[in-house]
């Protein structure tokens, strides 16, 4: 049998592996020095979504080359708070088949949310 001469020796440490760093939240299309009306609108709107019975939400989902403010999966529903909102992003969602909600970011009302929301999904068969 062979014999080594010298002892194994491992010329560099071995590394502690890093953990993943998670990943950032999508935002919606802000500019970093603009106001938080939309994000005090989002905030608003998010608590009338995750708190009211029926199929869920998913906020700021990325569907194609956009991001959409709130999504609904279910019933293929779209809602854009419209404060800083181009027609392009809105056009490419109802091309795909989405239906789009639109809401001013400025003056968020909830039982007009409420209706539009009731409104939106009698009008679309919801999948379960």
């Amino acid at each position: 049998m062979l014999q080594r001469k010298k002892p194994l020796t491992r010329k560099t440490a071995l590394r502690a592996k890093t953990p993943l760093r998670a990943k950032k939240p999508l935002r919606a299309h802000t500019a970093p020095d603009a106001p938080d009306a939309h994000d005090e609108a989002a905030a608003k709107l998010w608590l009338l979504l995750a708190n009211r019975p029926g199929p869920p939400f998913c906020q700021y989902a990325r569907l194609g080359p956009y991001v959409a403010d709130f999504y609904c999966p279910a019933a293929k529903l779209v809602i854009l708070l419209e404060g800083k909102d181009d027609p392009a992003r809105q056009d490419w969602f109802t091309a795909q088949g989405y239906r789009v909600l639109g809401f001013a970011a400025a003056d968020v009302n909830p039982d007009a949310m409420c209706d539009a929301l009731a409104e939106a999904f009698a009008l679309r068969v919801i999948k379960n």
